[in-house]
């Protein structure tokens, strides 16, 4: 009795035609993303391109609405160490760019409110393609989704973060913190509340560079390089420490006097919640 022998060649046929198939869907892919972030890649060029100096007038990153006031009865004393269990989330890979609201999402999970990083950043951070009025300030530059996006300051974070509290009829508030001393910052995490920092992605960056943004209205916005921001998570006096929940390094101690240096030179900002 003859036996039938099974042909090796359909085996082979299907794996080549779904290779096929899996090539033309990715390109497909790829040339729809390309068309879509091609404005997006313009504009962050033009900011990179942008004159270099090393001068700064920050006096106008600030906002009227959500700023901090502090009371002459307030008491801002603060113990030599402190710390609060803000977790570490990941910016990455969704959010190369979205270190400022990764931020604010690691403080809201702290609060209980486990939301999406990327659905905060869809339904609550104010972003524009265009450097108009309120770039960096008001609203963030670019895409956080994106490689070539930009970033924004506290207060588009304090604005998604009460726009957040808002919807989700919450008792907390958040506010800006212009230019306030560094001790404020601790003074107010050791009342237990979480604090939001504008700081250095690379701590070994002795000199900060900035970028001179043109805006729509004629405007000129210096905007730093190596911009970041973290989640203040403790600190100790004693030992010249910070902790920081950072959304691209992970729960990390800094050098104090580092820290404090680069919260000055990035503009002084901060966000507190309350």
């Amino acid at each position: 009795m003859r036996t039938k022998k099974h042909s090796s060649k359909a085996p082979i046929t299907m794996l080549f035609l779904s290779l096929i198939i899996l090539i033309t869907i990715f390109i497909f892919y790829y040339r729809n993303k390309h068309d879509n972030t091609a404005a997006d890649d313009s504009l962050s060029m033009s900011v990179d391109n942008t004159i270099e100096t090393f001068s700064v007038d920050p006096d106008y990153i600030k906002s009227a609405d959500n700023e901090y006031s502090i009371k002459n009865s307030d008491d801002n004393s603060y113990p030599d160490s402190y710390e609060l269990s803000i977790p570490y989330v990941s910016q990455y890979p969704q959010l190369p760019t979205g270190c400022e609201i990764t931020s604010l999402t690691e403080v809201l999970h702290y609060l209980g409110y486990y939301i999406d990083k990327e659905e905060l950043a869809r339904n609550y951070l104010a972003m524009k393609d265009v450097a108009t009025k309120g770039c960096f300030v008001e609203y963030f530059l670019g895409s956080p989704w994106l490689t070539t996006g930009s970033g924004c300051f506290a207060p588009a974070i304090a604005n998604a973060a009460n726009a957040f509290f808002k919807a989700n009829n919450s008792k907390y508030s958040a506010y800006i913190m212009s230019y306030q001393p560094p001790e404020m910052l601790y003074a107010q995490l050791a009342k237990g509340h979480p604090v939001i920092v504008w700081t250095s992605f690379n701590y070994d960056v002795t000199e900060i560079k900035y970028n001179e943004v043109t805006l729509d209205d004629g405007t000129v916005f210096t905007w730093p390089r190596n911009e970041h921001c973290v989640a203040l998570a403790g600190y100790d006096v004693n030992e010249r420490t910070v902790t920081l929940a950072d959304p691209a390094y992970g729960i990390v101690k800094r050098d104090m006097d580092k820290f404090e240096d680069y919260y000055k030179r990035f503009y002084y900002q901060a966000v507190v919640i309350e």
